[in-house]
């Protein structure tokens, strides 16, 4: 049987709808709302809240056709304090540190780190073991593609996409490298930026443009593609 707290009585689980796996930790304080899943091998942290609609630790599937293979996920942990929106799905395998905030109708697949006090916002995709650090705020509808990392602090602006495979599926069998994003960098709004490109500590990438190519520390770009004007060391 999972670990309810005194806050969730069995009668209060069924009222609501929630399903939780018996393989499934929860801790005290923890706050569901309606038509809740919560599958197994999942460890939820105290105080965190649960929208209406939404599932943690999701299974993942596959297709022939989908060339990434997939492993086998661990444990999906919630850290405590966490706020999940309505209509979340937090896919197996991720680690949801304290603090963090999953905005509405947000989409985390397996194997994915969300750091500290880090803000995922509403309809945003982060895709497969992808790394996010601490104090980042990811605007609404952004796409972070799998196996990308971003560290501490980085701003990304709403509908920013990022892309890992710059033959787009006409090569077979190699390997996937999403963006790296440095501590401090602010990607404005609309920016593409593609496969395995690096971006400096502390640059700013203007909105609409595209990366193609790496980004020192304190450059500013902009355009398409981004070229730089402005040195901000």
């Amino acid at each position: 049987m999972a670990a309810y707290t005194k806050m969730i009585s069995k009668s209060d689980i069924d009222k609501k709808n929630v399903f939780i796996h018996p393989d499934s930790k929860i801790s005290p304080g923890i706050h569901f709302a309606r038509n809740i899943t919560v599958y197994q091998k999942v460890f939820i942290g105290k105080n965190v809240y649960i929208s209406d609609n939404s599932i943690i630790g999701q299974p993942p599937k596959s297709i022939k056709s989908v060339r990434t293979l997939l492993k086998s996920p661990g444990r999906t942990v919630i850290g405590p304090n966490v706020i999940i929106g309505s209509n979340v799905i937090i896919y197996a395998g991720c680690n949801i540190k304290s603090g963090a905030m999953i905005a509405d109708q947000a989409s985390i697949r397996e194997n994915c780190s969300i750091g500290r006090n880090t803000i995922i916002g509403r309809a945003s995709t982060v895709e497969n073991n992808t790394k996010i650090g601490d104090l980042c705020k990811i605007e609404t509808g952004a796409h972070i593609t799998g196996n990308a990392i971003i560290k501490k602090n980085v701003f990304i602006g709403p509908h920013v996409t990022m892309t890992n495979d710059k033959y787009m599926g006409k090569i077979k069998n190699i390997q996937l490298i999403g963006p790296i994003i440095e501590s401090g960098a602010k990607i404005g709004a609309n920016v593409t930026i593609l496969p395995a490109v690096k971006i400096g500590k502390l640059a700013i990438i203007g909105a609409g443009s595209v990366v193609t190519r790496d980004v020192g520390k304190g450059i500013t770009v902009i355009g398409v593609p981004a070229k730089p004007i402005l040195n901000n060391d």
